[in-house]
């Protein structure tokens, strides 16, 4: 899950080719394509003039690149720098896709073209041990590319009776430091189930909670804001709605990707659980943004 696969910039596709390894990378994918160099892009669209440019151009729109941490040195060439980065990027490059392959690490573009299946694994999800670190390695790419990001979770609650709940608390701190860090995420609604969140508080109480995690983080300039499942959903069909069977799975996403959480956003304080958890398809995540994103 989350593999990013180097492309040289070189690689002589045409555009139906070009169409078709697009069609194996994205968010719904769960496997991305490094900006290597960041000027990615615009070095591979001059290959092309006058139309063909003009579609060139609108395929590499789709969001199938994922910018990198990396120093990219012009005076090594391309594929040195992709071999530096399998260990010194952040994330790390798990292949290069290059014209012709033959070296380890280095996969020929002919043979990715006839039979991906056999080349790419299935990275759409995992199973991922439940703690804070691999929650946010799993979200990575969606936050560093997303400008506002949802989360729905109707049990999601920082309460264990008159206890704070810290499994949970520690991974909104974590998100919020992980987005700080980007710099592109402007916002963050917590959406959760009004019964589940506040049994014997008050709304309140629950907005204290967010302001106290909210500075604890030490980030700044993120709108870090709530609702609940019920009063969404009863915006949606104009109807009152009750907390219970309402969203049961657990989601993280934004206006054009997610993940659901099969076990939501807890974590396992004593090790050795896992978590399932796999990037959405369009399907799955267009009636989330229906019902939970204002326009």
């Amino acid at each position: 899950m989350n593999e990013v696969y180097a492309l040289e910039p070189s690689i002589d596709i045409d555009l139906r080719g070009l169409r078709f390894l697009f069609d194996k990378f994205g968010f719904s994918e769960g496997r991305f394509l490094a900006e290597l160099p960041s000027t990615w892009k615009k070095k591979f669209v001059e290959k092309f003039d006058g139309l063909d440019r003009t579609r060139a151009e609108s395929l590499l729109s789709r969001r199938v690149f994922l910018p990198i941490d990396f120093f990219y040195d012009p005076s090594l060439g391309w594929r040195e720098n992709a071999r530096r980065a399998y260990t010194e990027a952040r994330p790390t490059i798990a292949s290069a896709i290059v014209i012709d392959g033959g070296e380890s690490g280095f996969i020929g573009a002919n043979s990715l073209l006839d039979d991906p299946e056999i080349v790419l694994p299935d990275s759409r999800g995992a199973h991922i041990e439940r703690n804070v670190p691999s929650y946010l390695n799993a979200i990575n790419p969606l936050v560093r590319t997303s400008s506002e990001i949802f989360l729905v979770d109707r049990f999601f609650t920082c309460w264990n009776g008159s206890q704070e709940k810290r499994r949970q608390t520690n991974f909104l701190v974590g998100l919020l430091k992980l987005a700080f860090k980007h710099r592109l995420c402007e916002r963050i609604e917590i959406i959760n189930g009004r019964d589940q969140c506040l049994v014997n508080r008050d709304e309140d109480d629950w907005v204290e909670f967010l302001k106290k995690t909210y500075k604890e983080s030490g980030v700044t300039d993120i709108e870090f804001e709530y609702s609940f499942i019920e009063e969404k959903l009863a915006s949606v069909t104009n109807e009152p709605q009750s907390g219970s069977g309402l969203v049961h799975p657990r989601y993280i996403f934004s206006r054009f990707a997610g993940i659901q959480f099969d076990w939501g956003f807890d974590v396992d304080s004593r090790g050795g659980t896992k978590n399932h958890v796999h990037w959405m398809s369009d399907s799955e995540l267009k009636p989330l943004i229906d019902q939970f994103c204002a326009a």
